[in-house]
């Protein structure tokens, strides 16, 4: 590895960003149940795409982390895709069914899975889409020129041409940061429950301030305590 890129640089992992690591471990462990447990493996194939989608989403979790740092360097990407790659593969060596099953040349397809994925997002956030849907993204409120981190995540995984829905923005900030919880999204964005749940219902209208509040908090590729700057006060309600 220390031939491929230098890793000495890189900013330690938070106890936030260990605990997000261990959250997504956890649901993958639960999306494979229905496939294979610790001896037996009952839905090769299945198993197989459901690792394969989890080492995109490790990818996204540690790129989205390191790419947030104002001293970020191109080689922390590639360095994203191994520590994806071996997150993984450790999950794979740990049971018996799975290390027995998966092959050498599976695992070669996970590693490029996660590189294909990896250039797919940076491909996107350098190529914002043309014409009215350039302009349908600007109107929502998404920063298509930054390439945040978060866009990049959601277009991978097939969001981009619907990025103007509310539901998707929200699934997408959610797969990017799953211990945040819908009250946080409201704290960061100044808002109340009840906006909340007129915008994310389609009832508030697009360019208004709750509009435009809960896009700046779910395309910040930002978790709300970073974007106000402290954790949200115990007794605040929505």
């Amino acid at each position: 590895m220390g031939k491929r890129f230098e890793v000495s640089d890189m900013p330690a992992l938070t106890p936030e960003m260990q605990k997000r690591i261990g959250i997504l471990e956890n649901q993958l462990q639960a999306a494979l149940t229905p496939h294979c447990n610790g001896y037996n493996l009952f839905d090769l194939e299945g198993a197989y795409e459901k690792v394969r989608t989890f080492a995109t989403v490790f990818y996204g979790c540690y790129y989205n982390f390191y790419s947030q740092y104002p001293a970020y360097k191109a080689h922390w990407r590639k360095a994203s895709e191994v520590f994806a790659y071996q997150r993984v593969l450790t999950w794979i060596n740990n049971f018996y069914a799975t290390r027995e099953n998966f092959d050498p040349s599976r695992l070669k397809r996970i590693m490029r899975t996660i590189s294909d994925y990896a250039d797919g997002t940076a491909r996107a956030a350098l190529s914002p889409p043309p014409g009215k849907q350039a302009s349908d993204y600007a109107a929502s409120g998404v920063d298509i020129a930054s390439g945040s981190p978060l866009l990049k995540m959601a277009v991978a995984v097939g969001h981009a041409p619907a990025l103007n829905s509310r539901k998707a923005l929200r699934d997408a900030y959610r797969a990017a940061f799953p211990d945040v919880k819908i009250a946080d999204i409201i704290w960061a964005a100044k808002q109340t429950r009840r906006e909340w749940t007129r915008w994310i219902n389609g009832q508030a209208k697009d360019g208004l301030r709750p509009d435009r509040s809960f896009r700046h908090v779910l395309t910040s590729g930002k978790t709300p305590e970073q974007i106000m700057g402290k954790p949200r006060p115990t007794k605040y309600t929505t």
